[in-house]
């Protein structure tokens, strides 16, 4: 199944930037394109709490969700 990749692609997880909900900010911060090859490839690797469905997926269901409530 084809996924979305963020930017940030891993984080340590228990500094002090992930406890606020800044994980980007942090010491520990890997970040795809630059630490990890493969923004722009059709195949890579990612660790899987960064991994996303595509917007596409989303964008169907939320108007599918909208079309059923507007009924």
């Amino acid at each position: 199944m084809p996924v979305e990749v963020a930017w940030l692609r891993r984080t340590n997880g228990d500094c002090a930037y992930c406890a606020r909900g800044a994980e980007n900010l942090g010491p520990r911060s890997e970040f795809t394109g630059w630490y990890a090859d493969g923004g722009y490839a059709e195949y890579m690797t990612v660790p899987a709490a960064f991994a996303y469905r595509p917007i596409e997926c989303r964008t169907t269901n939320w108007r599918r969700a909208a079309e059923g409530a507007a009924v």
